[in-house]
């Protein structure tokens, strides 16, 4: 994997953790490789779990992450 692929891959699970509950539950969530990601951003203290009732378990983005996705959405990194 090339580092603009990485970059990529961890700006678009940064975007499906802002968009929500639903998307990162949903069927095109990404499985094991979003959870993978998602695990990467919250070590660097990009995203935080957000344990549910339901027992299901979701991502937010932190203030540091919001500050990253727009900078990369305004830079355009990892954009195809």
């Amino acid at each position: 994997m090339t580092d603009q692929q990485l970059t990529t891959s961890l700006r678009n699970a940064l975007e499906r953790v802002a968009l929500g509950k639903r998307v990162q539950l949903g069927p095109q969530a990404g499985g094991l490789t979003f959870a993978v990601l998602a695990g990467m951003l919250e070590k660097r203290g990009l995203v935080r779990t957000v344990r549910h009732r339901d027992g299901t378990r979701t991502y937010k983005l932190t203030g540091e992450g919001r500050d990253c996705l727009a900078g990369m959405r305004r830079e355009r990194f990892g954009a195809p």
